[in-house]
Order: C-alpha cells, then structure tokens, then sequence
C-alpha cells in the first residue's frame, strides 16, 4: 500500500513532470513549442506504465495467454497518457509550476485503483 500509494506517485512525479518535463522545455523544440515538452514527458510516463506489461509477457503459460494479457492492458497506456499530459499541462503553467498538485492527484488515482483491485480481489 505505501509503495503504490505514496511512494510510487511521488517519485514517478518528481522525475516525470519534475526532471524530465524540464529537461525537455529546455530543448530547441521545448522551447518553442510547450506541448512538444508536454506530450513526451506523457509518452515517456506511459510508456514506463506500460512496460511493465510487456517485460511479464514471458512469465504466462502461452504466448496467447501473454498477449492477451498485454491487449487487455493496453488501456492503462492511454489512461497514463491522458494522467500525464493533464498533470503536465498544469505544472506547465505559469504562475503554477508546482508539483504538489500532480503528486496529490496520483496518489488519488492510485488509491482508487488500489483500492478496487483489492476489492475485486477479495470478492
């Protein structure tokens, strides 16, 4: 629970919209184009969430199995996107430029997940 619920959104924040976000407004292209920066701080973060998908693709019975297993989590690609970019759009700002309400809403985020896979876990 303190991992997936705390530990991991502050991180993941930090180094998604904290380091990475910056470091791509500071290129040519960030610097003239905000959602050039945006979006592949977004993809980048959607990508880290889907990864872990494909890198346990190996560890099912078949490759259809595994495959399957990849389909039906795909969503969490785009839901991941769709998270990163709005938490990049408003760290991104001006006046705002603070991670504090990119962190607080994935913990939220978190949490509901957590929360309903454990109940449909036990259930």
């Amino acid at each position: 629970f303190i991992i997936i619920v705390l530990l991991s959104p502050i991180i993941e924040e930090i180094f998604f919209r904290g380091t990475v976000l910056a470091y791509l407004r500071s290129t040519k292209y960030g610097k003239k184009n905000i959602w050039f920066a945006i979006i592949g701080q977004a993809l980048l973060f959607s990508l880290a969430h889907l990864g872990a998908y494909v890198t346990g693709i190996y560890n099912y019975p078949s490759f259809v199995s595994g495959f399957n297993a990849f389909q039906a989590n795909i969503s969490s690609f785009g839901v991941a996107l769709v998270f990163g970019t709005i938490a990049g759009a408003w760290v991104s700002k001006d006046g705002i430029r603070n991670l504090t309400f990119s962190i607080i809403f994935h913990i939220i985020l978190n949490l509901i997940i957590f929360t309903s896979l454990t109940i449909v876990y036990i259930g």
